[in-house]
């Protein structure tokens, strides 16, 4: 696990596809993540933030898709 508390500028760029701040923010919004922005204009997200949300994303989507196996008992 990393001791920084924020992504990193690489990260976010990673994360959003954008590379300027308020590009970044737009899409931060739009999606619904938590974040700060700093005295210079970057932007920080939590850590804890990106993980909790891409963990919430694969259960969701696993609870989204369909039991095959229970189509292939069936035929």
């Amino acid at each position: 696990m990393s001791s920084q508390i924020f992504l990193t500028e690489d990260e976010l760029r990673a994360l959003t596809g954008y590379k300027r701040p308020a590009e970044q923010r737009r899409w931060l919004a739009k999606h619904g993540w938590s974040f700060e922005v700093r005295a210079d204009g970057k932007n920080c997200v939590l850590y804890e933030e990106a993980r909790n949300r891409m963990l919430t994303e694969k259960r969701d989507k696993r609870a989204t898709e369909p039991d095959l196996e229970v189509l292939r008992s069936l035929g």
